[in-house]
């Protein structure tokens, strides 16, 4: 028996751009109209996204260190009581 994988590579930008792209895929994928709608308006009517979209572009300009990003790892798997290799 052989199992297909599906494609898991999604266009963002394109499905994003409008609705009918939206729901197309949606629809393509049975995800039923009024799920797919409260989903539509979930991830496209965002109060502040200007203010978000800056306090992130802000954040992500400059890049930690591979030491910072390593000491950030190794605290959030000890919140997590993960064992990290040293």
């Amino acid at each position: 028996m052989v199992c297909k994988i599906p494609e898991l590579t999604v266009d963002w930008q394109h499905l994003l751009t409008s609705p009918g792209n939206f729901y197309q895929h949606t629809r393509a994928k049975s995800i039923p109209d009024p799920l797919a709608h409260l989903l539509w308006q979930a991830i496209t009517d965002v109060p502040k996204a200007d203010t978000v979209r800056l306090e992130l572009d802000l954040a992500l300009s400059q890049p930690p260190t591979l030491d910072e990003f390593t000491t950030c790892v190794r605290i959030l798997g000890k919140a997590f009581h993960t064992e990290l290799p040293a």
